[in-house]
């Protein structure tokens, strides 16, 4: 995280570069669980590279231009 001068945390030098609430990790964590238990029943595996391209195309991309 050093791109973004945090310390250790990289969960708090995110939240404070994005101005994210802290309730965004249960947010997120409420999501994993949602789309492990649809790619479950769809019978496709979901990993957590595609699970966090998923979010950020979603929902930060428009940061990253």
């Amino acid at each position: 995280m050093r791109v973004f001068g945090g310390g250790e945390d990289w969960k708090a030098t995110l939240r404070a570069t994005l101005k994210l609430d802290l309730a965004m990790d249960a947010s997120i964590r409420g999501m994993w669980e949602r789309n492990q238990s649809r790619a479950r029943d769809a019978g496709v595996v979901l990993t957590p590279e595609e699970f966090a391209r998923m979010i950020v195309d979603s929902n930060f991309a428009h940061l990253l231009r």
